[in-house]
């Protein structure tokens, strides 16, 4: 479910950036890693800015004009989820020929999740039904 977010979220910011051209996204398997690959043909990235994209609250200097919301989690929330999948991401950029973004994660993995979604439930708290509210 979570390498589906990753996959929708780099097209999502394929589609954002890339005003004309094309998107491509293309998926590979060795006996270790499954690869994936999206890429555009969008303004690309600066140099500058390649080291600092997948920081939480960075944001590139090469926005669209229209682009002025994001909290800058996006790349950064890919990371670590392809990181918890025993995985690697990084990104192969020209300005002005566009990027691909490439993560490949292990097929098998060798040991459970870092983080498992019990770290959101306490064993101490006792569940408690909701008063209904009141509407007019």
């Amino acid at each position: 479910m979570r390498i589906r977010q990753v996959v929708l979220n780099l097209i999502g910011n394929a589609v954002r950036y890339t005003e004309q051209g094309r998107i491509r996204v293309a998926v590979s398997a060795d006996e270790l890693y499954m690869t994936f690959e999206i890429a555009d043909t969008g303004p690309g990235i600066p140099v500058d800015d390649l080291e600092l994209i997948f920081e939480p609250f960075s944001r590139g200097h090469n926005r669209p004009p229209s682009e002025n919301s994001g909290s800058g989690l996006g790349l950064s929330i890919c990371r670590q989820f392809v990181e918890m999948h025993g995985g690697k991401i990084w990104v192969n950029s020209e300005p002005g020929m566009g990027s691909v973004f490439s993560f490949k994660i292990l097929i098998h993995p060798s040991e459970t999740p870092a983080s498992s979604p019990a770290r959101w439930i306490s064993q101490e708290k006792t569940w408690r039904d909701r008063k209904p509210r009141l509407t007019v």
